[in-house]
């Protein structure tokens, strides 16, 4: 949920007390360095899948993947970065 906090902390400076936004620094810090163990765990996968496995679990590690990134609030990325590969998987 870290890019999704970082937005809110971003765009409501306003509605939120300046002493909440500098608290949250060591959560957003916190749940960076999950995603970041919890994405590189599913590149895991989806490499092995790619090496080993065939389209369906090349599919469902993409699958994986977006909907974590989607659970996040990284909707973005996911697409502009993994659109190709995940299109040419279903061809």
């Amino acid at each position: 949920m870290a890019p999704y906090l970082k937005l809110l902390l971003s765009q409501s400076q306003s509605v939120i007390p300046q002493t909440l936004v500098s608290g949250a620094e060591a959560l957003v810090k916190r749940l960076e360095d999950k995603n970041k163990a919890e994405l590189e765990a599913l590149e895991q996968k989806l490499k092995e899948a790619e090496e080993t496995e065939g389209e369906t679990e090349i599919s469902e590690a993409l699958r994986a993947k977006a909907s974590y990134l989607t659970k996040i609030g990284e909707k973005v990325v996911f697409l502009v970065v993994n659109t190709p590969r995940l299109f040419l998987t279903y061809m």
